[in-house]
């Protein structure tokens, strides 16, 4: 069975809650939101430096945010998508990279 990304979210979620480090609760539309955000980036990045972002590893983040993070040997890029902003940290590789962030909003 293949899972959606909103469905990994959701255990990663689960699995954050279950480890004693602390408790968060995100509603169904926060995820969803998140999940938009991230699409726009995926989006962006295709568009702005040529790399298909595939299969980024979803974790709740502090200050109830989630982190989306990907990384293979030509690109590592952190997407953090917080209750009122957006961040991302990144670099890939032999590009020259400008404000991603700006360009989803």
């Amino acid at each position: 069975m293949v899972q959606t990304l909103k469905e990994i979210i959701k255990g990663r979620i689960r699995e954050f809650n279950d480890s004693g480090e602390g408790e968060v609760e995100f509603r169904e539309e926060e995820i969803d939101r998140a999940l938009s955000y991230v699409q726009k980036m995926i989006d962006i990045v295709k568009k702005e430096v040529n790399v298909d972002l595939r299969n980024p590893l979803p974790s709740p983040g502090s200050d109830r945010s989630i982190d989306f993070y990907w990384r293979t040997e030509d690109y590592e890029l952190l997407f953090n998508v917080g209750e009122k902003k957006a961040s991302y940290f990144g670099e890939f590789k032999d590009i020259s990279t400008t404000s991603l962030i700006e360009k989803i909003k």
